[in-house]
């Protein structure tokens, strides 16, 4: 038979469960309103407001958890850059050079 305090107990779970679910829900809807938001995540980050702590929390955790991916992300995009920058100056070089060298006739 089940006595008074264990019914208790359990009624205090299931309401501390659902305000759990609740929250999470909450905490979910504005994170999916950040998301789709025309604002960048860097502008929301500086200016957020209330519920700041608890969403950047959240925001930093996925960050450390993919930050060797996000990093190879820049890495990749620095490299392509430097790629376009040093085609980009080869390209002026011939151009010079061509306008510098005198042309041979035979």
């Amino acid at each position: 038979m089940t006595t008074l305090k264990e019914l208790n107990e359990l009624s205090s779970k299931a309401s501390g469960s659902r305000l759990n679910a609740e929250r999470a829900k909450r905490t979910q809807d504005r994170l999916a309103a950040i998301r789709t938001a025309e604002t960048p995540l860097t502008i929301w980050m500086e200016t957020s407001g209330r519920y700041a702590n608890e969403d950047m929390t959240l925001i930093k955790g996925v960050i450390n958890e993919f930050s060797s991916d996000l990093l190879r992300v820049l890495e990749l995009r620095q490299e392509a850059i430097a790629r376009k920058h040093s085609a980009d100056a080869a390209l002026a070089k011939a151009q010079l050079e061509s306008l510098v060298t005198p042309e041979v006739t035979s």
